[in-house]
């Protein structure tokens, strides 16, 4: 078997504890107070994942707006679901919301619709058919279309 790499990156460290055990890997030494908040910030370690705040494209943005006006009553959610429409295959919906006592989701897209997407889109409103699937684009106005199961 060949000698472990003499100078291993923190990656290559934490991918095998199995040879490196559970040990933190030893910063470069660094002095000041720029050392002090690497070890300060070392020592908390954080036990859940939290994703990064979502951000929207223009377009989505203005959309969003768009469906806050139209339904001023319902609370929004922006890509708030994952919907697991086969083994590997997953599919985020722009926003959704409950709209007179049913679920809707709404799919913004822009001048160009891909395959992928439009092949999505309807899997998702056959298997989650209980759930309103609306897709909508700007041309002039806002335009929509329910997309049946």
């Amino acid at each position: 078997m060949s000698s472990l790499p003499s100078n291993p990156s923190p990656a290559f460290v934490r991918r095998n504890p199995h040879i490196y055990g559970n040990v933190a890997f030893k910063q470069p030494v660094l002095s000041g107070p720029v050392a002090l908040e690497i070890l300060e910030s070392a020592k908390e370690s954080k036990r859940i994942r939290q994703p990064k705040p979502v951000k929207l494209n223009a377009t989505e943005t203005r959309a969003l707006e768009w469906l806050r006006g139209r339904y001023p009553g319902a609370t929004i959610h922006v890509h708030a679901k994952i919907y697991v429409l086969a083994l590997g295959v997953k599919y985020t919906p722009e926003f959704t919301a409950h709209v007179d006592g049913r679920e809707t989701a709404w799919e913004v897209k822009g001048k160009h619709i891909w395959d992928d997407a439009v092949v999505k889109i309807k899997m998702a409103a056959r298997v989650f058919n209980d759930t309103k699937w609306v897709l909508i684009w700007e041309d002039g106005g806002w335009m929509e279309q329910v997309v049946e199961s």
